[in-house]
């Protein structure tokens, strides 16, 4: 447990977090916590912050699934590939 003092921090207050606190919850400045009250205090969780880059690095031969069979087309993507009357193909709703 560590004791720590509130700043003042333009019109609001701020809170620095120790070192090892902000290492143990991984996280950075910039990082965006969730807060909650409950009777005893406050909580402060990191929030879980997911990039395209971040979730494509864990894709692995063995977590890669195959190519899904969705059926024949239906609906608006069938009926916009159509041909008209006169032979252009427009769309047709």
């Amino acid at each position: 447990m560590a004791t720590v003092r509130l700043g003042k921090w333009g019109n609001s207050v701020g809170l620095r977090l120790p070192k090892h606190v902000i290492d143990h919850l991984g996280i950075e400045a910039g990082s965006f916590l969730n807060i909650t009250l409950d009777d005893d205090g406050v909580c402060f969780r990191p929030v879980n912050t997911f990039t395209l880059e971040g979730l494509v690095s864990t894709i692995t031969d063995e977590n890669r699934h195959g190519e899904t069979d969705w059926g024949v087309d239906a609906g608006f993507r069938a009926r916009a590939g159509r041909q008209n009357q006169t032979g252009s193909s427009a769309l047709t709703l």
